[in-house]
């Protein structure tokens, strides 16, 4: 797959996994609000806030072959600077253990960035198009 048809596909699968949550903060807990949310979103929320990502794409691409999601992860984190694939992934599935285990998600695909690496992608990207 070429650069451009990546991200022109990864955009196609982004609006399509769009949703709206009608939560009322002041109301719920924060426990209660996860719920509510897909599991997509629940992981992209731990993402942001315990890798301190500063861009996260979350797509949950199940079907009804199994029980759990299939997720698809683009994560851009300051965190990965300076560490290898292998750790970042380490980290990502660190940070999912729970959900893994409990069979919520099924399988992960993940592209693991440093900001300077999601730069150069996007800058590749629009200079095929």
């Amino acid at each position: 797959v070429g650069s451009s048809q990546f991200w022109a596909t990864t955009e196609r699968r982004s609006k399509r996994a769009t949703t709206q949550h009608k939560t009322n903060a002041h109301t719920n807990t924060k426990e209660e609000r996860q719920s509510e949310m897909g599991i997509a979103d629940d992981v992209k929320e731990k993402c942001i806030s315990q890798l301190e990502a500063e861009f996260v794409q979350c797509i949950d691409n199940s079907d009804d072959q199994c029980d759990g999601a299939k997720l698809d992860m683009i994560i851009v984190s300051k965190q990965f600077e300076g560490v290898s694939l292998l750790k970042r992934h380490q980290k990502v599935n660190d940070l999912v253990a729970e959900e893994l285990a409990d069979n919520r998600i099924h399988a992960i695909t993940m592209k693991t960035w440093t900001p300077e690496q999601y730069e150069k992608k996007k800058s590749k990207a629009a200079a095929s198009t």
